[in-house]
């Protein structure tokens, strides 16, 4: 991926065209119910959009359904699975538009949900623009999850606690991050950072690391309700595809090298390892070790890529993560 740094004064992406990037695996099923969606929506909204399926090394038949049923959708057949960060970042550089929107298959967008995202990447400052998530609350690891899209995040107990804010907004709001399923990214700008990093994989918190990156940059993130997206969550991160133990340790390993790779401001750095330190010595996690010495062998690659990132953050810790910061979360006015 790019690494390129001249975007302290970035070029104005062309907010006027995007391309829609659907990432698929052996989600044929899911695709017959939301491809129609956007493909309708693309054509509501007028203009020579493009939708981009990456099929991240489908088995169930996907491709030769796509290539069937909708001739007119440009197909990237990956010839093995790569796993979601690496395969929307295969999307991004196969685009040929200024604006991404990554969708996930399971998403199902309503027939306006395009222009709204669109219309703010008229300013240079604009990264990243969420839809709003219209589900019903789920049970995960034992608590009640509501997915909005609204992600709030705060500093507590040595780590950065994210959650998703159930009210509802009444115009474009800041965020502490765009989901990766749900999104629109300016493109220049995702490929300057490198797109999603690998060393998230299998999944979760690619979207985060992200988001926190650019947000140190000092670029904007927001989350436009009028842009609404369905989550039917019927997805290949499931215990189908993955066992729940294995589900769970990757995301504490990736919660790890998040934390490892972008922490900087040096009091949260020393709350951070001595709540990682208490947490291994009590054992009341068993899986908390595991996620750890995995994390541990990814160390030197995030160490590489926290030097490269670091240069370039303007932005504080306390200044993205505080949901009291003016510079993330202050209001902004609601604007026909």
């Amino acid at each position: 991926m790019a690494t390129r740094d001249h975007l302290r004064h970035p070029i104005m992406a062309d907010s006027s065209l995007a391309s829609i990037i659907v990432l698929n695996w052996n989600g044929r099923h899911l695709l017959q119910e939301s491809l129609p969606a956007v493909m309708s929506a693309v054509e509501r909204a007028g203009g020579r959009h493009e939708v981009v399926v990456v099929d991240d090394g489908s088995t169930d038949g996907s491709v030769e359904y796509l290539a069937r049923v909708f001739p007119n959708v440009r197909v990237v057949a990956l010839t093995r699975n790569l796993g979601f960060g690496r395969a929307a970042n295969r999307g991004v550089e196969a685009a040929r538009h200024d604006i991404v929107v990554l969708l996930n298959n399971d998403m199902i967008v309503e027939p306006d949900f395009l222009p709204p995202l669109l219309r703010h990447f008229g300013s240079p400052e604009v990264f990243a623009v969420a839809s709003m998530i219209r589900m019903p609350p789920k049970v995960a690891d034992g608590h009640m999850v509501r997915e909005t899209g609204l992600t709030r995040a705060a500093f507590a107990g040595g780590f950065v606690r994210i959650w998703q804010e159930g009210r509802a907004a009444e115009c474009a709001t800041p965020v502490f991050y765009a989901g990766g399923g749900s999104s629109a990214y300016d493109r220049e700008k995702f490929r300057a950072l490198g797109g999603f990093d690998s060393v998230y994989f299998p999944f979760y918190y690619e979207d985060v690391d992200l988001s926190y990156v650019a947000a140190k940059r000092g670029w904007r993130i927001l989350m436009e309700p009028q842009s609404v997206v369905t989550h039917k969550h019927r997805g290949t991160i499931n215990p189908r595809n993955f066992r729940p133990a294995y589900i769970r340790t990757a995301v504490l390993k990736n919660e790890l090298l998040f934390h490892w790779k972008n922490l900087t401001d040096a009091p949260l750095v020393a709350r951070h390892l001595a709540s990682v330190y208490a947490r291994l010595a009590s054992g009341a996690d068993p899986l908390f070790p595991r996620a750890f010495m995995w994390a541990l062998r990814q160390l030197p690659r995030v160490l590489a890529r926290r030097a490269a990132v670091r240069p370039h953050f303007t932005l504080a810790d306390a200044a993205i993560i505080n949901p009291a910061s003016p510079s993330l979360y202050g209001a902004t006015p609601c604007r026909d």
